[in-house]
């Protein structure tokens, strides 16, 4: 069997690969960064083969295309993907075009491309978006990347409920904060990243959706603090909302 695993090459991409490389034969690791992934590899104990790809270039992105096409993984994640905070009008607009050809053109290709293929081949397989909490609720300053991870959620459920009779499942895993280097790039790089009460170890956010893939469950909001989290924004003002939620980025 074959697992597929973009963004493989730090933070929940390469613990996922780790746990992944234990039960699949083969894993296929996607990423910009060609010495993190020749690291990685060396720790793994299945066989590797490394694409080296910067899925936000339409033309780059076809070299994964074309391997799921010839090659039909038995899993793929579109873990791959990217955000910064500010206002819309302190991020260049080059930048969040960035954000959206990553985060979703790139995710929305490779999850279509991936379908047509199973169904073509008459094969069950499972496609795993990963969307985020900020997919649940608009976010001011973090605009573009909540925006994102909204179409990200939509668009695996909707393929879910098309895809299931065929045997092929399309499931969105939406973790909060994980202690990774995501809030450091987000932030421009300019700091280092803090620690909150909703912060989760990568390791077991990697735990979380591999149980999800494992059950099939076709949407998982962990943990527990921002179920109850998101519960609460439908009961409180909005503006108070709002207010709370650009406190959050600027703790961060």
């Amino acid at each position: 069997m074959k697992a597929l695993i973009t963004g493989a090459s730090s933070g929940i991409g390469r613990e996922l690969a780790k746990i992944l490389s234990t039960q699949y034969e083969e894993l296929i690791l996607v990423a910009r960064n060609e010495e993190q992934l020749k690291n990685l590899q060396k720790t793994l104990s299945c066989n590797v083969t490394i694409i080296i790809a910067d899925l936000a270039n339409t033309n780059e992105r076809q070299k994964i295309i074309k391997f799921i096409q010839n090659h039909s993984p038995d899993l793929i994640i579109n873990n791959a993907g990217s955000g910064l905070y500010g206002m819309v009008t302190d991020i260049s607009t080059q930048d969040q075009m960035h954000i959206l050809n990553l985060n979703v053109m790139a995710l929305a290709e490779i999850t279509i491309e991936a379908i047509k293929t199973m169904k073509k081949s008459k094969k069950q397989g499972t496609i795993l978006n990963i969307s985020s909490a900020a997919a649940f609720l608009p976010f001011p300053y973090f605009a573009t990347y909540a925006a994102s991870k909204a179409f990200v959620k939509h668009l695996s459920q909707s393929c879910y409920y098309e895809t299931a009779p065929f045997g092929i499942k399309v499931l969105a895993s939406c973790p909060g904060m994980v202690i990774t280097d995501f809030g450091r790039r987000a932030a421009g790089g300019s700091r280092k990243a803090k620690h909150s009460i909703f912060s989760m170890p990568v390791q077991k956010a990697a735990k979380i959706i591999i149980k999800q893939i494992h059950q099939g469950k076709i949407l998982k909001l962990f943990d527990w603090k921002y179920q109850v989290a998101i519960f609460f924004t439908k009961l409180l003002p909005k503006k108070l909302i709002n207010k709370i939620l650009k406190n959050i980025l600027v703790k961060i």
